[in-house]
């Protein structure tokens, strides 16, 4: 998938692009299907895009774009999942459940094709997988990925394949 991370004005339409005018991209199953994103996700949430795969298990990757302009990662400490997700959690209703009711949450900082990510395992009721970075150029980038419990056993690796596939791009 290729993102476009277009401006709040832009809900309602597909987020996919070129490469060439790529801001982001992750694999997904070619069965997955894009949804729509409407104007308060857009607007007030910063959600891009959104691909659906089995309605039984509700399998979901979205994307989180934020202008934090002058923000960067050097303030986070790894282990301090609260204040990294501060920013992002208005994102979804559901993660600020499963982030009050976790138990286990797993935080670790990666580098992949020059850029640092963080990548939070938050095992809860509601699963995800999340990763965290920042383009360079001011924007700030979260994708999330969650299933049911059952679902997100299941499918883990693929879940984690397509975390590590994730991407940011700025265009000169």
């Amino acid at each position: 998938f290729w993102g476009a991370a277009d401006p709040p004005a832009t809900y309602g339409r597909t987020a996919r692009t070129t490469k060439e005018f790529a801001r982001y991209s992750f694999v997904y199953p070619p069965d997955w299907k894009e949804q729509a994103i409407n104007k308060v996700e857009k607007g007030t949430n910063g959600t891009d895009c959104r691909l659906t795969g089995g309605q039984r298990t509700k399998e979901q990757i979205y994307i989180v774009v934020l202008q934090r302009l002058g923000e960067d990662f050097k303030g986070y400490a790894v282990n301090d999942v609260e204040k990294a997700l501060s920013g992002i959690a208005v994102a979804d209703a559901n993660l600020q459940d499963a982030l009050a009711q976790s138990e286990t949450k797993v935080f670790k900082k990666r580098e992949a094709d020059g850029q640092t990510f963080f990548d939070l395992d938050l095992d809860s009721t509601n699963p995800y997988y999340i990763t965290l970075t920042n383009d360079g150029n001011g924007r700030y980038f979260a994708a999330f990925i969650t299933a049911t419990g059952k679902g997100f056993a299941t499918n883990k690796d693929l879940f984690k394949k397509m975390r590590e596939s994730f991407r940011t791009y700025v265009i000169a």
